[in-house]
């Protein structure tokens, strides 16, 4: 095992690395002109929880200049860097980058880049035939070893799994995914999607959020699972939030599903996140902790929020409802504001 993760860090020039099929691996991509601070600590909070799982770094080439240049950084999480001109386009890549119908018009084409990096992971994933991938968006918080998920997740078992908050929406701050052919799947799925609309607001209807829960609607033949966002005791004090939200017809049970295989976790789509620290303040300079996300089918104000120490010295976040613990995997933080919820 501490071959692979020395190796894992002399693959910032040639990062064909060694897998295992049965190993659990952690990707991340930002497709950008500089890394944002608040993903320097997304990243290293990740490493404080699997000290042993490799963690990728798919990015543009500027971004790989610059950070090939930290070397404390890069010893720090072991993090191997990956740019995209290392990658061959697959060809739904291709085919996407000609059909997309998702323009730059907000935040130098962050919709795009959004749904983009799914196409990104698939051309990684396949040239390196890499297994087991846990993507997280950098704005999300770990607290969990992806081993450890992996293990719950091979009990069901499933080609794709990712957070969603109501069957029409899909928030994939998280997204495990098995293998290339179940990402290829899912990236014909948006190219199809993109290439026969004809609706005018493609930022909307085409965006991420929508097409992955469309995904999990259809299925298309995979097993499209989700993390639980919600323990079964709410729904036995509490009714459904009235969200509004068209053509919604979700339960607080769908928010429940695969409670019992995920060991008393739960996952966060955005909600938790948000209650704790808001939205982010360029959409919202007023927004603080205490939010409630517009689209969540709960409150977490019924929820009792605390922080443990582990046996290793690291904050643990846990939720008190009904005289129950749960531990939480991760957090979403639309503000951005992760510091001060370090484990470290």
């Amino acid at each position: 095992m501490l071959l692979r993760i020395v190796l894992c860090f002399f693959c910032l020039t040639n990062f064909s690395c060694i897998f295992s099929d049965n190993s659990a691996n952690i990707a991340f991509v930002y497709i950008g002109n500089s890394l944002p601070a608040h993903a320097y600590r997304t990243i290293k909070q990740a490493r404080v929880f699997n000290p042993e799982s490799q963690i990728f770094l798919i990015t543009s080439p500027r971004i790989y200049s610059s950070l090939s240049k930290k070397d404390s950084f890069l010893k720090k999480t072991n993090l191997t860097l990956v740019h995209t001109r290392q990658l061959t386009p697959t060809k739904e890549h291709q085919i996407f980058k000609k059909t997309n119908q998702l323009n730059n018009s907000f935040r130098n084409g962050f919709w795009r880049l959004a749904t983009e990096r799914f196409f990104y992971l698939l051309d990684f994933m396949e040239s390196q035939n890499v297994k087991n991938v846990f993507h997280f968006e950098s704005d999300v918080m770990l607290y969990a070893n992806v081993s450890e998920l992996l293990s719950c997740i091979k009990t069901i078992p499933c080609d794709l799994c990712a957070t969603l908050q109501t069957k029409n929406n899909c928030v994939p701050g998280i997204v495990y995914i098995r293998n290339a052919n179940a990402l290829r799947n899912l990236c014909t799925f948006i190219n199809k999607k993109h290439i026969d609309y004809k609706g005018s607001h493609p930022l909307i209807d085409l965006n991420d959020m929508n097409t992955l829960a469309e995904f999990h609607s259809e299925q298309k033949g995979l097993s499209f699972e989700l993390f639980p966002l919600l323990m079964p005791d709410y729904a036995k004090i509490y009714k459904r939030r009235n969200i509004d939200f068209p053509h919604n017809n979700t339960t607080l049970s769908f928010l429940e599903t695969n409670f019992n295989l995920f060991d008393n976790y739960i996952f966060d789509a955005a909600a938790l996140g948000i209650y704790l620290d808001g939205y982010d303040r360029r959409n919202n300079p007023d927004s603080s902790a205490g939010a409630i996300h517009y689209k969540a089918l709960f409150n977490p104000a019924h929820f009792n929020f605390f922080w443990r120490k582990d046996s290793l010295g690291r904050k643990v976040p846990f939720i008190l409802f009904n005289d129950k613990t749960y531990r939480i995997a991760n957090l979403h933080f639309h503000s951005k504001n992760v510091k001060k919820f370090e484990s470290l």
